[in-house]
């Protein structure tokens, strides 16, 4: 339908259970520290943090770098998607290499 390449697939599906997984446990530990003004605080962090992240950082005024920016605990995921995306990086190519060799050497 959107003629969308992803070159690892497997990569992807792990980081969108984990991101989802972290954000639900991000999510859950509010709601039961400070109750219902929890909601209020994702509210705005939605309503602000989806259009800064959109952008690349290089492009983003300095007040909105370092005051909104560098605190949005979302822009992590959107880097982690952005490197499997665009720039084919595979962070679990390095670890499994070295348990195959660790496991023969054993």
């Amino acid at each position: 339908m959107l003629e969308v390449t992803i070159p690892d697939k497997s990569g992807m599906l792990i980081l969108m259970l984990f991101v989802g997984l972290m954000f639900y446990f991000i999510q859950g530990a509010f709601l039961n520290w400070i109750k219902y003004a929890a909601a209020q605080i994702f509210i705005l962090l939605f309503f602000f943090s989806m259009p800064v992240l959109t952008l690349p950082p290089e492009m983003l005024p300095d007040i909105t770098k370092s005051w909104l920016y560098d605190w949005i605990p979302f822009r992590f995921s959107v880097e982690a998607f952005k490197d499997i995306l665009f720039f084919e990086y595979r962070s679990h190519q390095p670890a499994r290499n070295e348990l195959v060799r660790s496991e023969t050497y054993c």
